[in-house]
């Protein structure tokens, strides 16, 4: 039966080749431009997330109240993460990164000089804690002393070529470093990015006291690290929050301008401000509405195609059920033949979005690859698929099997219950469409103002 209905379906579809492309290529054009939107989403949501323990992993917050505003930053004391790994039994691990990013700075390889600002200084427990492969050096520690640099992969290639860059010396802030590692390039879903990690020794080293405090260690009064922790499996945050207060307190007695440590969950540092409040995610949640009305204008397209043409079929379901076809046997082979179709459709959407994707990529600024070793690609693909499949044969399959033969043969009453259906489907498909249009050109007309609005300042 289904090997039938397959050979049938091929029939069909070779059979009516305009019917045919027109179908594959306007579904497989709004499979290509949905995929991609959704892959865009799925990117951004995936953000830290891919971490093995990043349920666990948490930046630490210091919530500032003076009495007139409420603010919430995301840099604490260099002793928070001493004080938290020695201290909070339900802590496993700590790191602190301190970053240089936005500042352009001159690194020295051999006679070259190289501009970066992607620039950190952080310790071991770093790598420990997030799974960025170490690629050359030690993997337990590849940060083993102050004077000591880790490279991503990309920046090792660009300072030393094709040579083995571990043992090799670079110069930055008058400071010679020898390159102890070589770690993985940075995943676009990462919201870490870094061209060089330096050891945190360093910091140490350079650091001159801040008033009462003498090292990076005790100087609870300087809030200019990134602190983040490895809970322990079942631990909560509340203790820990309460102790780093206290302790802070009692340390610095002028920082009760503090109300409150706040643990941030590691998956919500890209999407959701420091107070909880949706950032990126307010972006995130609308292109993947847009994703969806894409896909369901490409679905209710071929829907009206197919009922629009169901009258030329009149004759050949009828004369199938009158020789015996019951309901079952036509709906399974209009839905099997909705999924040849889309089959085929999705192979014409992947040449599509290989077209698209770097246009794409131009326009967003954003890197996103088909990856089709990734596991996430084939279950979104087969989600999408697979509900674009029901959506889009359900209805169809349903309607040429269930009229009556005798009646279709007279001409009366074939598409008499699915008219109220049709003309809404074609009338909600035309209100997406513009309204996805407008908000197109009301979108570029901002952009255009921002980026050609007269500022007066030279």
């Amino acid at each position: 039966m289904f090997k039938s209905n397959i050979k049938i379906a091929f029939r069909s579809l070779f059979r009516h080749k305009t019917y045919s492309l027109i179908n594959i290529f306007g579904l497989g054009l709004g499979l290509a431009t949905g995929f991609i939107m959704l892959l865009w989403v799925n990117n951004e949501y995936s953000t830290d997330k891919f971490h093995s323990k990043a349920d666990r992993i948490y930046q630490v917050n210091a919530k500032m109240n003076d009495g007139k505003e409420e603010t919430i930053w995301e840099q604490t004391p260099g002793p928070v993460s001493v004080y938290a790994k020695d201290n909070i039994s339900d802590i496993e691990l700590t790191t602190r990164v301190k970053v240089d990013r936005g500042r352009k700075q001159a690194v020295k390889s051999a006679n070259k000089i190289f501009v970066e600002d992607n620039i950190g200084y952080t310790d071991n427990d770093f790598f420990h804690i997030f799974d960025f492969p170490i690629l050359a050096g030690d993997r337990v520690t590849p940060l083993p002393r102050g004077l000591s640099v880790v490279l991503t992969e990309s920046t090792a290639k660009k300072y030393f070529g094709d040579q083995n860059p571990i043992g090799n010396i670079i110069s930055f802030r008058d400071t010679t470093f020898q390159v102890t590692g070589v770690m993985k390039d940075f995943p676009s879903n990462s919201s870490l990015q870094f061209s060089l990690l330096f050891s945190m020794d360093i910091v140490r080293i350079k650091f001159h006291g801040n008033g009462d405090w003498k090292t990076i260690d005790d100087d609870w009064g300087n809030y200019n690290y990134s602190t983040f922790c490895l809970f322990k499996k079942g631990a909560g945050t509340k203790t820990a929050a309460a102790s780093l207060l206290d302790v802070l307190h009692k340390s610095n007695p002028g920082s009760a301008v503090v109300s409150q440590f706040v643990f941030r969950p590691l998956g919500n540092m890209y999407l959701y401000k420091p107070n909880g409040s949706k950032g990126r995610m307010i972006m995130v949640e609308i292109f993947f509405i847009v994703a969806i009305f894409v896909l369901l204008i490409a679905a209710i397209n071929y829907i009206n195609l197919v009922t629009a043409r169901a009258t030329q079929r009149v004759k050949e379901i009828s004369v199938r059920k009158i020789i015996g076809a019951d309901k079952n046997q036509l709906f399974w082979q209009f839905f099997i033949e909705t999924g040849v179709l889309l089959l085929m459709a999705t192979l014409a959407s992947f040449i599509f979005a290989q077209l698209l994707l770097p246009v794409y990529k131009e326009v967003s600024a954003t890197n996103i690859n088909f990856n089709l070793a990734d596991w996430r690609l084939w279950k979104l693909l087969l989600i999408i698929l697979g509900s674009i499949w029901l959506l889009t044969g359900l209805y169809p399959a349903l309607l040429l099997s269930s009229f009556k033969p005798l009646q279709s043969l007279k001409g009366k009453g074939f598409l008499s219950n699915g008219g109220t259906l049709r003309k809404t489907l074609v009338v909600l498909q035309f209100v997406v469409s513009i309204t996805l249009l407008l908000g197109t050109v009301f979108i570029h007309r901002q952009m255009n103002f921002i980026q050609t609005k007269d500022l007066n300042v030279n």
